[in-house]
């Protein structure tokens, strides 16, 4: 038993890589990962709600009630979102503005192609370590592959993704491999 464990063991990492990189690519604010962003060569983002508050000296903007925003294929779907950016005149377009967090929160639904995400909350942190956290039974499926944690991170210049149980809770990972 041990000896057909072990043989069987490469196959089902070489499975599972795909999807922890599938995890990047879903929730990256664009697809193409950061270099395109940094390259300027990301489409623009549409962004649909029942109200809008902007605060120009806090760096904040508030959009609440039936918040739909989309950016190429990828479409987020959330009761509010709030965008923190900081002013950066050496930063071409938007204004000289620099999103620093985008906080997601109150039914988080993302979509892009067959792979959708759910979650009470996503949270995107730009800078050093940029990443993206979902938040409160997050769910992460493609196809019928899925993810399922209380906190799932996903570390978008590192390719890398960590899903955590919470207090009692486990994380499930259900993976059809190819065949």
């Amino acid at each position: 038993m041990p000896r057909r464990r072990l043989r069987n063991r490469p196959r089902r990492i070489a499975a599972a890589v795909p999807w922890l990189l599938l995890l990047a690519a879903v929730f990256g604010p664009y697809p193409a990962g950061a270099a395109a962003r940094r390259a300027g060569s990301a489409p623009p983002i549409r962004i649909q709600s029942d109200r809008m508050e902007a605060t120009e000296g806090a760096g904040r903007v508030l959009f609440t009630g039936h918040v739909v925003a989309t950016r190429g294929e990828l479409r987020i779907e959330a009761d509010r979102m709030e965008v923190f950016y900081s002013a950066d005149k050496s930063e071409p377009g938007a204004g000289g503005r620099r999103i620093r967090r985008i906080l997601v929160t109150g039914g988080v639904r993302l979509f892009q192609g067959e792979r959708t995400a759910r979650a009470r909350e996503a949270e995107y942190l730009a800078g050093g370590e940029e990443r993206v956290v979902l938040s409160g039974n997050a769910t992460v499926t493609q196809g019928q592959n899925r993810i399922r944690g209380q906190r799932i991170t996903v570390y978008l210049d590192e390719e890398r993704s960590v899903a955590e149980g919470g207090p009692g809770g486990r994380v499930e990972t259900l993976v059809y491999p190819e065949e």
